[in-house]
C-alpha cells in the first residue's frame, strides 16, 4: 500500500501538549493525537501471531488480520510528520510477513479513502462508528459475506463529549 497523503489539514500548526500528546489547530477545528512508533520485529511478531493461528487451525478457519491504523496516519500536518513513524511502512511489513491463507485485510487504504468524514474522534485516540462501519464493511467484502449499507443505521450524537486525549494531555 502507499502512503496516505494528507489533504484534510496538511498546513495546520501543531504543538506539543503538557504531557507529549500531539494538538492540531486546524482551520476550524482542533484535533489531538498521539504518534505512531513500532519497530520492524514488532510488526513481523504481529503478524507471526496471524500466522500462528492459521497453522494452529489450518484450513478449517479462515484467519484474517486487519490492523487498524490511527488518527495520526490520515490527519498528522506536515509540520508535526517527525513526531510519528509510517503506519503505512508498519503495514507493509505486517502483510508481507504473513503466511499463505493468512488473508490481509487493508484498512489503511479504506479508511484513508474516507479520511474527509469523520471516522475518528477528534479528541480522542478511538476511531468513531463511521470508521468502525467503514471498517467491518472492509471485513464482512473481503470474507464475501453480507453486509448493510450505511443507511441501515441510525445516527446519535453524544453532546458534551470531551474524549480520552484530553484526560492523557491535560490540555
Amino acid at each position: 500500500m502507499e502512503e496516505y497523503i494528507n489533504t484534510v489539514n496538511p498546513h495546520a500548526s501543531a504543538r506539543k501538549t503538557r504531557t507529549g500528546g500531539k494538538l492540531v489547530e486546524g482551520v476550524d477545528t482542533i484535533r489531538a493525537f498521539n504518534g505512531f512508533g513500532t519497530t520492524k520485529a514488532n510488526a513481523i511478531a504481529y503478524a507471526e501471531c496471524a500466522n500462528l493461528y492459521k497453522h494452529t487451525f489450518g484450513d478449517t478457519v479462515n484467519i484474517y488480520l486487519t490492523a487498524i491504523p490511527t488518527a495520526v496516519a490520515f490527519y498528522c500536518p506536515d509540520a508535526a510528520k517527525e513526531w510519528t513513524s509510517s503506519q503505512a511502512d508498519a503495514l507493509n511489513i505486517m502483510f508481507e510477513a504473513l503466511d499463505p491463507g493468512v488473508i490481509p485485510v487493508d484498512m489503511y487504504t479504506i479508511l484513508g479513502q474516507h479520511a474527509h468524514e469523520p471516522i475518528y474522534s477528534r479528541t480522542d485516540h478511538h476511531w468513531s462508528p463511521l470508521g468502525a462501519y467503514y471498517a467491518a464493511q472492509a471485513i464482512a467484502q473481503t470474507a464475501g459475506l453480507p453486509f448493510r449499507d450505511l443507511s441501515h443505521y441510525d445516527r446519535h450524537v453524544v453532546k458534551g463529549y470531551v474524549g480520552s486525549m484530553h484526560r492523557y494531555s491535560k490540555d
